[in-house]
Protein backbone atom coordinates (compact mmCIF):
# COMPACT_ATOMS: atom_id res chain seq x y z
CA UNK A 1 0.00 0.00 0.00
CA UNK A 2 3.10 2.38 0.33
CA UNK A 3 4.19 2.05 -2.83
CA UNK A 4 0.90 3.26 -4.56
CA UNK A 5 1.05 6.00 -1.56
CA UNK A 6 4.39 7.46 -3.08
CA UNK A 7 2.60 6.77 -6.74
CA UNK A 8 -0.36 9.49 -5.35
CA UNK A 9 2.42 11.59 -3.80
CA UNK A 10 4.12 11.84 -8.01
CA UNK A 11 0.79 12.45 -9.72
CA UNK A 12 0.82 15.69 -6.86
CA UNK A 13 3.56 16.27 -8.88
CA UNK A 14 2.06 16.56 -12.03
CA UNK A 15 1.15 20.09 -11.33
CA UNK A 16 4.32 21.45 -12.00
CA UNK A 17 5.12 20.13 -15.12
CA UNK A 18 3.57 20.77 -18.63
CA UNK A 19 0.85 19.13 -20.33
CA UNK A 20 3.41 16.83 -22.21
CA UNK A 21 5.50 16.07 -19.32
CA UNK A 22 1.76 14.95 -17.46
CA UNK A 23 1.35 12.61 -19.90
CA UNK A 24 4.57 11.06 -20.11
CA UNK A 25 4.31 10.87 -16.80
CA UNK A 26 0.41 9.22 -16.16
CA UNK A 27 1.56 6.51 -18.72
CA UNK A 28 4.60 5.77 -16.67
CA UNK A 29 2.87 5.62 -13.33
CA UNK A 30 0.14 3.03 -15.45
CA UNK A 31 2.51 1.22 -16.68
CA UNK A 32 4.94 0.77 -13.52
CA UNK A 33 1.67 -0.28 -11.34
CA UNK A 34 0.99 -2.89 -13.68
CA UNK A 35 4.58 -3.99 -13.24
CA UNK A 36 3.73 -3.99 -9.47
CA UNK A 37 1.00 -6.01 -9.50
CA UNK A 38 2.66 -8.53 -11.65
CA UNK A 39 5.83 -8.37 -9.01
CA UNK A 40 4.48 -7.51 -5.87
CA UNK A 41 6.96 -9.86 -4.02
CA UNK A 42 10.10 -7.96 -5.53
CA UNK A 43 8.75 -4.76 -4.52
CA UNK A 44 10.84 -2.70 -1.95
CA UNK A 45 11.15 0.43 -0.42
CA UNK A 46 14.32 2.22 1.11
CA UNK A 47 13.69 5.53 2.57
CA UNK A 48 16.06 8.82 3.21
CA UNK A 49 19.11 6.58 2.55
CA UNK A 50 21.99 7.06 0.09
CA UNK A 51 22.69 3.32 -0.83
CA UNK A 52 22.35 4.46 -4.41
CA UNK A 53 25.55 5.91 -6.29
CA UNK A 54 23.91 7.60 -8.59
CA UNK A 55 21.96 9.70 -6.77
CA UNK A 56 25.45 11.43 -5.43
CA UNK A 57 25.73 14.21 -8.17
CA UNK A 58 21.97 15.07 -7.67
CA UNK A 59 22.73 15.61 -4.09
CA UNK A 60 25.39 18.43 -4.95
CA UNK A 61 23.09 19.73 -7.27
CA UNK A 62 19.98 20.12 -5.37
CA UNK A 63 20.90 19.65 -1.93
CA UNK A 64 20.06 16.56 0.25
CA UNK A 65 17.07 14.48 -0.83
CA UNK A 66 14.23 14.48 1.39
CA UNK A 67 13.14 10.91 0.47
CA UNK A 68 14.38 8.23 -1.81
CA UNK A 69 12.20 5.24 -2.56
CA UNK A 70 13.55 2.31 -4.77
CA UNK A 71 10.59 -0.01 -6.38
CA UNK A 72 12.30 -3.23 -8.28
CA UNK A 73 10.04 -5.35 -10.77
CA UNK A 74 11.15 -8.24 -13.00
CA UNK A 75 12.75 -6.21 -15.52
CA UNK A 76 13.82 -2.55 -14.17
CA UNK A 77 14.32 -0.74 -10.95
CA UNK A 78 12.76 3.22 -10.94
CA UNK A 79 14.73 4.96 -8.12
CA UNK A 80 12.21 7.92 -7.06
CA UNK A 81 14.09 10.83 -5.08
CA UNK A 82 12.31 13.77 -3.73
CA UNK A 83 14.07 17.12 -3.04
CA UNK A 84 12.57 19.89 -1.40
CA UNK A 85 11.84 21.41 -4.58
CA UNK A 86 12.32 18.87 -6.97
CA UNK A 87 11.61 15.60 -8.02
CA UNK A 88 13.44 12.90 -9.84
CA UNK A 89 13.22 9.46 -11.49
CA UNK A 90 15.94 6.94 -12.80
CA UNK A 91 15.03 3.93 -14.65
CA UNK A 92 17.77 0.83 -14.22
CA UNK A 93 17.37 -1.87 -16.91
CA UNK A 94 17.91 -5.06 -14.99
CA UNK A 95 19.07 -6.65 -18.06
CA UNK A 96 22.39 -4.90 -19.65
CA UNK A 97 22.49 -2.42 -16.48
CA UNK A 98 22.12 0.64 -18.44
CA UNK A 99 20.50 3.51 -16.62
CA UNK A 100 18.57 7.14 -17.36
CA UNK A 101 16.71 10.05 -15.97
CA UNK A 102 13.19 9.84 -17.04
CA UNK A 103 11.60 12.70 -14.77
CA UNK A 104 13.10 15.78 -13.42
CA UNK A 105 10.30 18.08 -12.32
CA UNK A 106 10.05 21.04 -9.97
CA UNK A 107 12.95 22.72 -9.27
CA UNK A 108 13.49 26.01 -11.27
CA UNK A 109 17.15 25.32 -10.82
CA UNK A 110 17.86 21.67 -12.01
CA UNK A 111 20.00 21.55 -14.99
CA UNK A 112 17.15 19.70 -16.74
CA UNK A 113 14.99 22.24 -16.30
CA UNK A 114 16.91 25.44 -16.60
CA UNK A 115 17.47 23.66 -19.95
CA UNK A 116 14.33 23.30 -20.75
CA UNK A 117 13.63 26.89 -19.78
CA UNK A 118 16.36 28.67 -21.67
CA UNK A 119 16.20 27.24 -24.98
CA UNK A 120 14.03 28.64 -27.29
CA UNK A 121 10.57 27.26 -27.48
CA UNK A 122 8.11 28.35 -30.31
CA UNK A 123 4.27 28.26 -30.76
CA UNK A 124 2.14 26.01 -32.61
CA UNK A 125 1.47 23.09 -30.13
CA UNK A 126 -1.86 23.99 -28.10
CA UNK A 127 -5.42 23.85 -29.18
CA UNK A 128 -7.00 26.55 -30.72
CA UNK A 129 -10.81 27.38 -31.43
CA UNK A 130 -11.88 30.34 -33.99
CA UNK A 131 -14.36 31.20 -36.19
CA UNK A 132 -14.64 30.16 -39.79
CA UNK A 133 -16.00 31.72 -42.85
CA UNK A 134 -15.06 32.04 -46.92
CA UNK A 135 -13.53 34.84 -48.63
CA UNK A 136 -13.26 36.02 -52.26
CA UNK A 137 -9.68 36.33 -54.26
CA UNK A 138 -10.17 39.85 -53.52
CA UNK A 139 -10.55 39.06 -49.82
CA UNK A 140 -14.53 40.25 -49.55
CA UNK A 141 -17.01 37.92 -46.91
CA UNK A 142 -19.61 39.02 -49.79
CA UNK A 143 -20.90 35.71 -51.86
CA UNK A 144 -20.87 36.15 -55.54
CA UNK A 145 -23.94 36.43 -57.23
CA UNK A 146 -26.35 33.15 -57.23
CA UNK A 147 -23.92 31.33 -54.50
CA UNK A 148 -25.95 32.49 -51.41
CA UNK A 149 -26.80 29.20 -50.25
CA UNK A 150 -23.17 28.82 -49.46
CA UNK A 151 -23.65 32.42 -46.54
CA UNK A 152 -22.63 30.90 -43.02
CA UNK A 153 -24.35 31.24 -39.81
CA UNK A 154 -20.44 32.73 -38.29
CA UNK A 155 -21.21 32.30 -34.89
CA UNK A 156 -22.11 28.20 -35.35
CA UNK A 157 -19.18 27.89 -37.83
CA UNK A 158 -15.73 27.02 -35.88
CA UNK A 159 -12.80 25.29 -36.21
CA UNK A 160 -11.08 23.49 -33.48
CA UNK A 161 -7.56 22.63 -33.99
CA UNK A 162 -5.47 20.17 -31.42
CA UNK A 163 -1.40 21.05 -32.46
CA UNK A 164 -0.08 17.64 -30.70
CA UNK A 165 3.92 17.61 -32.18
CA UNK A 166 6.34 20.61 -32.40
CA UNK A 167 9.88 20.92 -33.29
CA UNK A 168 12.15 24.17 -32.82
CA UNK A 169 15.17 24.78 -34.50
CA UNK A 170 16.78 27.90 -33.31
CA UNK A 171 18.39 30.59 -35.18
CA UNK A 172 19.32 33.53 -32.47
CA UNK A 173 19.04 31.66 -29.05
CA UNK A 174 15.80 33.42 -27.27
CA UNK A 175 15.31 35.84 -30.15
CA UNK A 176 14.61 33.83 -33.66
CA UNK A 177 13.97 30.41 -34.21
CA UNK A 178 12.18 27.85 -37.16
CA UNK A 179 8.75 25.78 -35.69
CA UNK A 180 7.15 23.11 -37.47
CA UNK A 181 5.12 20.40 -36.17
CA UNK A 182 1.87 18.49 -36.34
CA UNK A 183 -1.66 18.84 -35.81
CA UNK A 184 -5.66 18.04 -36.92
CA UNK A 185 -7.79 20.73 -37.72
CA UNK A 186 -12.16 20.24 -37.47
CA UNK A 187 -13.88 22.70 -39.35
CA UNK A 188 -17.81 22.93 -39.11
CA UNK A 189 -19.52 24.96 -41.52
CA UNK A 190 -22.75 25.99 -40.71
CA UNK A 191 -25.47 27.40 -43.38
CA UNK A 192 -27.42 30.52 -42.71
CA UNK A 193 -30.17 29.26 -44.71
CA UNK A 194 -32.20 25.56 -44.74
CA UNK A 195 -30.15 24.32 -47.93
CA UNK A 196 -27.57 21.98 -48.16
CA UNK A 197 -24.20 20.92 -50.50
CA UNK A 198 -23.75 18.82 -53.60
CA UNK A 199 -21.63 17.81 -56.09
CA UNK A 200 -22.93 18.10 -59.64
CA UNK A 201 -22.94 14.68 -61.65
CA UNK A 202 -22.14 16.15 -65.18
CA UNK A 203 -20.02 19.25 -64.07
CA UNK A 204 -18.21 17.89 -60.76
CA UNK A 205 -19.08 21.57 -58.82
CA UNK A 206 -20.92 22.78 -56.52
CA UNK A 207 -24.03 23.53 -55.96
CA UNK A 208 -27.14 24.11 -53.72
CA UNK A 209 -29.26 21.00 -52.27
CA UNK A 210 -32.47 22.00 -51.91
CA UNK A 211 -34.41 20.53 -48.83
CA UNK A 212 -38.17 20.55 -49.36
CA UNK A 213 -39.96 21.10 -46.65
CA UNK A 214 -41.10 18.14 -45.41
CA UNK A 215 -37.61 18.05 -44.00
CA UNK A 216 -38.71 21.26 -41.35
CA UNK A 217 -34.71 21.99 -41.03
CA UNK A 218 -33.15 22.79 -37.90
CA UNK A 219 -29.50 22.93 -39.19
CA UNK A 220 -27.50 22.19 -42.05
CA UNK A 221 -24.03 22.18 -42.54
CA UNK A 222 -21.01 20.36 -43.53
CA UNK A 223 -17.68 19.19 -41.97
CA UNK A 224 -14.32 18.33 -42.84
CA UNK A 225 -10.84 17.07 -40.32
CA UNK A 226 -7.33 17.97 -41.80
CA UNK A 227 -4.07 16.54 -40.61
CA UNK A 228 -1.96 19.99 -40.91
CA UNK A 229 1.54 20.71 -40.84
CA UNK A 230 3.56 24.08 -40.55
CA UNK A 231 6.58 26.06 -40.93
CA UNK A 232 6.51 28.80 -39.21
CA UNK A 233 9.57 31.59 -38.42
CA UNK A 234 8.72 32.57 -35.08
CA UNK A 235 10.71 35.76 -32.78
CA UNK A 236 10.30 36.40 -29.07
CA UNK A 237 10.74 39.63 -27.61
CA UNK A 238 11.87 39.96 -23.50
CA UNK A 239 14.45 40.38 -21.16
CA UNK A 240 13.42 37.22 -19.26
CA UNK A 241 14.91 33.70 -19.87
CA UNK A 242 12.23 31.74 -19.81
CA UNK A 243 10.44 31.54 -23.02
CA UNK A 244 7.04 31.38 -21.50
CA UNK A 245 7.52 34.86 -20.40
CA UNK A 246 8.02 36.69 -23.70
CA UNK A 247 5.82 37.82 -25.95
CA UNK A 248 6.44 36.32 -29.28
CA UNK A 249 5.06 35.92 -32.68
CA UNK A 250 5.29 34.01 -35.66
CA UNK A 251 4.21 33.31 -39.28
CA UNK A 252 4.65 31.18 -42.32
CA UNK A 253 2.96 28.55 -44.80
CA UNK A 254 0.70 25.50 -43.61
CA UNK A 255 -0.27 22.73 -45.73
CA UNK A 256 -3.07 20.21 -45.03
CA UNK A 257 -4.09 17.23 -46.00
CA UNK A 258 -8.05 16.33 -46.13
CA UNK A 259 -8.85 13.28 -44.45
CA UNK A 260 -12.69 13.09 -43.94
CA UNK A 261 -15.56 15.35 -45.00
CA UNK A 262 -19.47 15.01 -44.27
CA UNK A 263 -22.47 16.50 -44.31
CA UNK A 264 -25.26 17.18 -42.21
CA UNK A 265 -29.13 18.07 -41.50
CA UNK A 266 -30.62 17.86 -38.41
CA UNK A 267 -34.45 17.95 -39.38
CA UNK A 268 -37.89 17.16 -37.71
CA UNK A 269 -41.59 17.21 -37.79
CA UNK A 270 -44.03 17.11 -34.82
CA UNK A 271 -41.59 17.22 -32.00
CA UNK A 272 -39.23 14.16 -33.90
CA UNK A 273 -35.80 14.84 -34.23
CA UNK A 274 -34.11 13.21 -37.25
CA UNK A 275 -30.31 13.26 -38.98
CA UNK A 276 -29.38 13.14 -42.35
CA UNK A 277 -25.81 12.48 -42.61
CA UNK A 278 -23.61 11.16 -45.54
CA UNK A 279 -20.15 10.58 -44.66
CA UNK A 280 -17.19 10.17 -47.06
CA UNK A 281 -19.77 12.14 -49.90
CA UNK A 282 -18.16 13.88 -52.50
CA UNK A 283 -17.99 17.52 -52.14
CA UNK A 284 -15.42 18.79 -54.62
CA UNK A 285 -13.35 19.80 -51.91
CA UNK A 286 -9.21 19.37 -52.14
CA UNK A 287 -7.43 16.63 -51.41
CA UNK A 288 -4.00 19.01 -50.62
CA UNK A 289 -4.26 22.92 -49.55
CA UNK A 290 -1.81 25.17 -48.15
CA UNK A 291 -1.87 28.83 -46.55
CA UNK A 292 -0.58 31.53 -44.31
CA UNK A 293 -0.98 31.23 -40.71
CA UNK A 294 0.38 33.21 -37.90
CA UNK A 295 0.29 33.55 -34.27
CA UNK A 296 0.72 36.03 -31.42
CA UNK A 297 1.17 36.27 -28.06
CA UNK A 298 2.23 36.93 -24.01
CA UNK A 299 2.32 34.17 -21.66
CA UNK A 300 -0.81 32.85 -21.31
CA UNK A 301 -3.26 36.09 -20.82
CA UNK A 302 -3.61 36.32 -24.99
CA UNK A 303 -3.24 34.30 -27.41
CA UNK A 304 -4.51 34.33 -30.73
CA UNK A 305 -3.98 33.02 -34.23
CA UNK A 306 -5.25 33.56 -37.90
CA UNK A 307 -5.15 31.44 -40.75
CA UNK A 308 -6.04 32.16 -44.76
CA UNK A 309 -5.97 29.36 -47.09
CA UNK A 310 -4.65 30.06 -50.73
CA UNK A 311 -5.82 26.74 -52.02
CA UNK A 312 -9.97 27.38 -52.82
CA UNK A 313 -12.32 25.47 -50.72
CA UNK A 314 -13.66 23.64 -53.78
CA UNK A 315 -11.21 21.34 -56.07
CA UNK A 316 -13.53 22.08 -59.78
CA UNK A 317 -14.96 25.58 -59.00
CA UNK A 318 -14.33 28.16 -61.49
CA UNK A 319 -17.70 30.14 -60.98
CA UNK A 320 -16.94 30.76 -57.33
CA UNK A 321 -13.67 30.70 -55.75
CA UNK A 322 -13.51 30.83 -52.29
CA UNK A 323 -10.65 30.93 -49.59
CA UNK A 324 -11.18 29.31 -46.22
CA UNK A 325 -10.14 31.95 -43.09
CA UNK A 326 -10.47 31.52 -39.99
CA UNK A 327 -9.30 33.69 -36.37
CA UNK A 328 -9.12 33.25 -32.68
CA UNK A 329 -7.87 32.21 -29.25
CA UNK A 330 -5.42 29.15 -28.78
CA UNK A 331 -4.42 27.79 -25.31
CA UNK A 332 -0.12 26.95 -25.48
CA UNK A 333 1.41 23.51 -24.46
Amino acid sequence: MKNYTYIIKIIAYMQKATMVRCAGLLFMVITMSTGLLQAQSDTTKYTNTNQSDSIHPDIQKYGQPIDTTIIETAKKIFIFVEYEESLTIDRISLETGEQKRILDIGCEDCETNKEDTLKFRGHWSGIEYGLNDFVTPGYSFQRPDGYGYLDLNNWRSWKFTLNFAQNTTPIIDNHLALVSGLGTELNIYHFQNDNSIQTNAETGEIEERVLTDEYNVRKSKFNTIYLTAPLLLEAQFGKSENSKERFYINGGVIGGLRIAQAVKVVHGVDGKRNKLIERGKDLNLHRWRWGLTARMGYKDIMNIYATYYITPLFENDPGHELHPVSMGFRINF
